[in-house]
């Protein structure tokens, strides 16, 4: 199993955009937390899943932990790429109203206009 995850880091507009790689598991869990805590001390920042082959619940849980956590410091955790089957398990889960969901980087940007 990865247990280190792979990504880059670009800005647009003044929001960070981070291209994730790989899964997203109890075993990059802590990785993933403490890499959106640090880019959230001074950005909002977009999480493209688009190449993220599977992503736990472990995974989900830290999603919805960096969210919460940015919203203390008023910054923002959109996330992009998103399959319909993680969708679903977000529905099922019931907790869509802890997650910002966007199809595009242009779309977060203009989503985060109205979020802080």
């Amino acid at each position: 199993m990865q247990t280190n995850i792979n990504y880059t880091i670009e800005e647009r507009e003044g929001v960070k955009i981070l291209n994730m790689t790989g899964p997203l598991t109890v075993a990059t869990e802590t990785e993933y937390e403490a890499l959106i805590d640090e880019i959230t001390s001074n950005n909002n920042v977009i999480v493209n899943l688009n190449d993220v082959n599977m992503i736990t619940s472990s995974g989900l849980r830290s999603m919805v932990n960096v969210s919460a956590n940015a919203r203390k410091k008023n910054k923002r955790v959109l996330l992009m790429g998103v399959s319909d089957e993680f969708l679903k398990t977000i529905d099922i889960m019931d907790i869509y109203d802890q997650l910002l969901i966007v199809d595009s980087i242009e779309e977060g940007i203009r989503k985060l206009e109205y979020y802080i």
